[in-house]
């Protein structure tokens, strides 16, 4: 396994499972102070995660983004749900969804994005990012 570096993780932050850091000597990862991170996760060079942040499982931060602090990225669909259409019950299958943040994206303090949310490169999503769930263009 190759070394990371220009890696800065807060003493109380939490990396739990499978989390790739792609830092660079020139760009590094900065994880702030009670920040949790549950893998599989990649997180680009560059990037800074604000203090008490979560990015759950299935996440892919791109280069240089900014998430704030607070903010909620992932893992928050209900899945496994029956929803009933008459005549037929119709049961949405416990499948990870991937959510993907592109390059230079900023998530502003206390947003949360749902689970497959795909923002492309250069997206902001400031507070009251909570029905975001869709693509957004930069």
């Amino acid at each position: 396994m190759a070394q990371v570096v220009n890696l800065k993780v807060g003493q109380s932050a939490k990396v739990i499972g499978e989390v790739k850091f792609l830092s660079t000597p020139e760009a590094g990862i900065h994880i702030g102070e009670l920040v949790v991170i549950r893998g599989p996760v990649e997180i680009g060079e560059g990037t800074t995660i604000k203090d008490c942040a979560y990015i759950g499982p299935n996440t892919m931060i791109g280069k240089n983004c900014l998430i704030g602090p607070h903010a909620v990225i992932g893992d928050t669909t209900y899945r496994d749900v029956a929803m009933k259409f008459d005549p037929d019950d119709v049961y949405t299958e416990n499948k990870p969804v991937m959510t993907v943040l592109g390059d230079n994206t900023v998530i502003g303090a206390n947003t949360t994005l749902k689970e497959g949310t795909y923002l492309e490169d250069n997206s902001i999503v400031l507070n009251g990012g909570t029905d975001i769930e869709t693509k957004i263009g930069g």
